[in-house]
């Protein structure tokens, strides 16, 4: 399923053979070799490689709110959450600015949290 979805972004020219690849990547090490579920992590994805390209293309992106930033430190999963980021962070081949580091907070949050609930 993360292949196809990501293949057609690749084959559609949305996303470029690096995205590509990055992305699969951090499916496998951090999602999949942590126990998170694949269907719970496409909105991470997708948020990943999408930020790639903007990136790529000197894109920006909306902040997060701070009030959202401020729930997320205080989880009692944020020691996770900053694990799994920057281990995403080094198996990807673009650094990201900060924005977008928390929008891989956001959506890492989700994951985690679901995972918490689900043990």
């Amino acid at each position: 399923m993360i292949e196809t979805r990501f293949k057609i972004l690749l084959d559609n020219n949305v996303i470029d053979t690096q995205t590509y690849h990055d992305t699969l990547k951090v499916h496998q090490e951090i999602i999949l070799n942590n126990g998170y579920s694949s269907a719970d992590s496409v909105v991470f994805l997708t948020h990943l490689a999408m930020a790639l390209q903007r990136v790529k293309k000197n894109e920006t992106v909306a902040k997060v709110e701070d009030y959202i930033i401020d729930e997320i430190k205080n989880l009692a999963t944020f020691d996770k959450i900053v694990v799994l980021t920057e281990n995403t962070l080094k198996t990807i081949s673009t650094p990201l600015p900060q924005d977008e580091v928390h929008f891989l907070w956001m959506h890492l949050a989700n994951i985690v949290e679901k995972g918490v609930q689900n043990d």
